[in-house]
């Protein structure tokens, strides 16, 4: 038995988003073949979990950076069968300083529903 109808759930869909609109306001661009794409998100500096990239390189500086999902698909972020469009060889750059992506995250939390998406970008 769901304890949350269809109404209800929607209800908290929009919550999120209205949450994520009124606190995602860093702004961001994402630098990606094909075009750059300026951004709202909301940031969390990473400290102490950062680790050394393939190859040995250090990671000096991260960042957690958070997007609600549907603002990404109305930016054109997400395709028409739900893909992100964010690949590991695309960039942020965050007060003029580009980072590389590291993880991404999109994983389905609520009722098997994709509500946001965290990329960890570090340089």
């Amino acid at each position: 038995m769901d304890l949350l109808d269809e109404e209800a759930a929607q209800a908290f869909k929009d919550a999120i988003r209205d949450v994520t609109d009124t606190f995602h306001k860093y702004p961001v661009i994402l630098e990606r073949e094909g075009g750059d794409k300026e951004l709202l998100a909301g940031l969390k500096v990473i400290t102490g979990e950062l680790k050394a990239r393939e190859g040995g390189e250090e990671i000096s500086e991260g960042y957690e950076v958070k997007f609600n999902r549907e603002y990404l698909a109305e930016k054109g972020l997400v395709n028409e069968d739900g893909k992100l469009l964010i690949a590991y060889d695309d960039t942020v750059k965050i007060d003029g300083k580009r980072y590389h992506i590291i993880k991404s995250k999109d994983q389905a939390i609520f009722r098997e529903t994709k509500l946001m998406v965290v990329i960890e970008a570090g340089r």
